[in-house]
This record gives C-alpha cells, structure tokens and sequence, in this order.
C-alpha cells in the first residue's frame, strides 16, 4: 500500500462515496460528494436541528446549497465525527 496525502485520501474518498458528484443525494439522505449525513451536517454547522440548512444565499433553506464545492470540502475538513 503507498502511502498519500490528506488531499490524496479525500480525492479517493470523494471518488468512492459519490464518483466525485458534489450534488449527490443517497436514498437514505446523505449528500454530497463524501455523503456526509444529518450528525455530520449539524455538528460542521451546514444544517440546524430545526430541519433548516445555513445558508443565507439560499432561497430555499430546507434544501442544502449543492453547488457549492467549497462548502462540502470545508464541513468534511470539519467533521468532529470522523476521529
């Protein structure tokens, strides 16, 4: 096994859960390109327990703002849960 990056693991991660699609969304309501769930979501500050996303720019805040990259990226940097 070679031994990667922390960029390099995310790239294949991103490749694995989603094929790199940042606005995927699974049956079960993981999204994004690492599937990153509710817990996730909320502990990162992307989605709040009232059932609402974070987003001011967003016009519609029961739907998570997909087309932005950089914020998936950011909540799975994040992500207290990953240990």
């Amino acid at each position: 096994m070679t031994q990667g990056t922390y960029d390099d693991f995310f790239d294949a991660l991103g490749l694995r859960e989603s094929s790199d699609n940042y606005q995927a969304v699974n049956s079960a309501g993981f999204l994004g390109r690492y599937q990153l769930g509710e817990p996730a979501l909320i502990d990162v500050g992307i989605y709040t327990d009232d059932g609402n996303f974070e987003d001011a720019q967003d016009a519609d805040p029961e739907t998570p703002d997909t087309d932005d990259p950089a914020e998936g990226e950011q909540a799975a940097s994040d992500d207290p849960t990953r240990g």
